[in-house]
């Protein structure tokens, strides 16, 4: 571990800027008191220097990490005091820019908004709060988009969770950053032109990209759960998938195939590197092949809105295709920990979002421990080592992400090696037709027989999954864990790991008592 901790700067950056996150979400530590022990490391440090080299060096990792923890803990509370608001019982117009398209609703368009401005006298309280409005659909000749400015007059409420309600949705938002939600009647709504920044443009501009790409999507895939699909793979637009797919993919292992995510763009920095592979590979021509390739993901991120998956997933590869473009070797656990780090810098919040848990926990896994895994078999046919890696890769994944899947949706999918070598070629052939699909419908449109292959594609890789989820046994549901089941399961991993690694009676010895505590636990 401290091997690990040495070759990986970000690491020792990341865990205290972490645990400052939590702190400060869980419990509202004052930033006073870790700014105070911030302030006399700084003074022992300076004055280390001056006496022992080597308790300087020690010294100053303490302030590092203290300094990390303190702005961990200085940005989430920035963040929540961004969602707290005193709402205004009465009714009252507001100025709102919205920052996200519709997503439909049985009777409304809902829509995340930004406040601008109120009647309220205390402007600079309400100014820049994020919300939920809903608009009703029988009043909309022509339903506002992202970027759009509107004025409502509504009576805001502060998120509630149902009673009963295993879903936290009250805590769900909070994390988001909203501050209230609004149902607006009709009539009682109207667009206006509204000022943005150029950030702002940019991501609206994304967003009016992939609403242009679903259109066209409509136009060559007419069936309805074909698109539905078709548009989570290429765009990560989810707005329309059905419960009835999400539930399918879910129960078959398979439901990360439905999030843009860094398997996708794995997918797509391969098959590029691959075409720009075969233009030449000297140096000079590869490095420059490598670079735009990076600029070619960046774009594809673009016309999928810059969801934070997408942008995390693409900085991570960023930063190990950088290396390669400079003839640098990178220590691949601390690409991943730059990426995070420079993730919750800009949003702290993102640490309680699942699909950031499941993306990083499953990247780390498979770095960790497929290695080991591919080891184990040794194959001549080039063919069968191919699916044996796949394998790994699958086993990695789901080892580590298992405990958070189960916090969260209480359920495991028992047949999820078999879907996913299924599944993640199919979705590789379907990442080269539907782009080129689409490119070629924007070009010139074509007659319907010309995107049989992408339509064929869809519905077999639509069907087979359906297939697999008739299977009996094939997801066991109702399993519960807490945060105390999910640490103790990972430290059973990682003594298990170390157990096989090292070959030392300790680390079974600490397996064995593990087990022993859980088992007091939970009986």
């Amino acid at each position: 571990m401290n091997h690990v901790l040495q070759k990986s700067a970000f690491m020792r950056l990341l865990f205290p800027f972490i645990f400052g996150i939590v702190l400060s979400y869980y419990f509202q530590i004052p930033l006073k008191y870790p700014g105070i022990i911030a302030a006399l490391l700084s003074c022992l440090t300076i004055i280390s220097y001056f006496i022992k080299q080597y308790l300087f060096r020690c010294l100053f990792g303490y302030l590092l990490a203290c300094l990390c923890t303190w702005g961990g803990l200085c940005l989430t509370s920035s963040f929540l005091q961004q969602s707290t608001w005193e709402i205004p019982e009465k009714q009252q117009t507001y100025v709102l820019q919205l920052t996200e398209n519709p997503v439909e609703k049985p009777r409304s368009w809902m829509y995340k908004a930004q406040i601008k401005g109120s009647e309220d006298s205390l402007f600079q309280k309400t100014a820049k709060k994020q919300v939920i409005v809903y608009l009703p659909k029988n009043d909309m000749p022509e339903k506002p988009v992202a970027g759009d400015g509107i004025v409502i007059r509504t009576t805001f409420k502060k998120p509630e969770s149902k009673p009963n309600d295993s879903f936290d949705y009250a805590a769900y938002l909070k994390k988001q950053g909203i501050s209230a939600i609004g149902f607006v009647r009709k009539g009682d709504w109207r667009p206006l032109p509204i000022k943005s920044s150029w950030i702002d443009r940019l991501k609206f501009s994304a967003y009016d990209c992939q609403r242009y790409l679903v259109e066209k999507l409509h136009e060559i895939i007419p069936e309805s759960k074909n698109v539905q699909v078709g548009e989570a793979l290429f765009i990560g637009y989810r707005a329309e998938l059905s419960q009835e797919l999400i539930m399918s993919f879910s129960a078959t292992g398979a439901s990360h195939i439905l999030s843009i995510s860094g398997l996708h763009l794995s997918i797509l920095y391969v098959i590029l590197c691959f075409i720009f592979g075969l233009f030449g590979s000297t140096g000079k021509i590869r490095s420059f092949f490598r670079l735009s390739t990076l600029l070619l993901l960046w774009f594809f991120s673009f016309i999928t809105g810059l969801t934070p998956s997408i942008v995390r997933s693409c900085i991570m590869i960023c930063f190990i295709g950088m290396g390669t473009v400079l003839n640098k070797r990178s220590f691949t656990l601390n690409t991943v920990a730059a990426s995070a780090f420079f993730m919750l810098l800009y949003n702290p919040m993102y640490l309680f979002d699942v699909g950031f848990q499941l993306s990083y926990v499953a990247v780390v896994s498979i770095v960790v421990i497929n290695p080991y895994l591919i080891g184990l078999l040794e194959f001549k046919s080039k063919i069968m080592s191919y699916f044996w890696e796949l394998t790994c890769v699958s086993i990695s994944a789901q080892l580590g992400t298992a405990p958070i899947a189960v916090f969260y949706f209480h359920q495991f999918p028992l047949i999820f090696i078999l879907t996913n070598i299924f599944a993640i070629p199919v979705t590789g052939i379907l990442l080269v037709l539907i782009p080129l699909s689409t490119l070629l419908q924007i070009i010139y449109p074509c007659p319907s027989w010309v995107f049989w292959p992408v339509n064929a594609g869809l519905d077999f890789f639509v069907s087979v999954i359906q297939l697999f989820e008739k299977i009996p046994w094939a997801v066991l549901s109702g399993l519960q864990l807490d945060i105390w089941g999910i640490c103790s399961v990972y430290a059973a991993f990682l003594f298990l790991f170390l157990l096989l690694l090292k070959k030392r009676m300790v680390y079974l010895y600490f397996l064995v008592l593990l087990v022993a505590l859980q088992l007091f636990y939970y009986l």
